[in-house]
C-alpha cells in the first residue's frame, strides 16, 4: 500500500481486486484509525470494537461478528445468504451465525 490506515487505499485496492463497488462494500473495523480508512473508501462499517463501550462512528455496531444481527443488517444492505467484508477476509452466513462459528478465514 501507498499509504497505511487511515487512508483508504487498502480498501480501495481490495474491493478493485474483488471487483466489489466501494458503496455496496462492508468493512469490519475495531478501531477509529481503520474506521477512517473504511469512511475515506466510501465503504459501510460493521465495527465490533477492540475496548467495549469505545464510542467509534459505525453502521453497525455489535459485540461479535458472530451477532445474527450482522446478518440481518447485511440482508438489509442487499446481501443474500453471505456478506463478505473487504479488508477483513471473512464471509459470514446463517449457520454459521447460528452454531456460534460466526466466521472462517477465506
Amino acid at each position: 500500500m501507498r499509504s497505511p490506515k487511515p487512508a483508504p487505499d487498502l480498501y480501495l485496492t481490495a474491493c478493485g481486486a474483488l471487483g466489489a463497488a466501494f458503496e455496496r462494500s462492508v468493512a469490519f473495523e475495531d478501531s477509529a484509525t481503520g474506521i477512517s480508512s473504511a469512511r475515506a473508501g466510501g465503504l459501510y462499517v460493521a465495527v465490533v470494537p477492540s475496548f467495549p463501550g469505545a464510542a467509534l462512528d459505525h453502521d453497525w455496531l455489535g459485540t461479535s461478528l458472530a451477532d445474527p444481527e450482522l446478518l440481518d443488517w447485511a440482508g438489509e444492505l442487499g446481501c443474500d445468504t453471505a456478506c463478505g467484508a473487504v479488508g477483513a477476509g471473512w464471509n459470514l452466513n446463517r449457520a454459521e451465525a447460528a452454531n456460534g462459528t460466526g466466521h472462517q478465514p477465506e
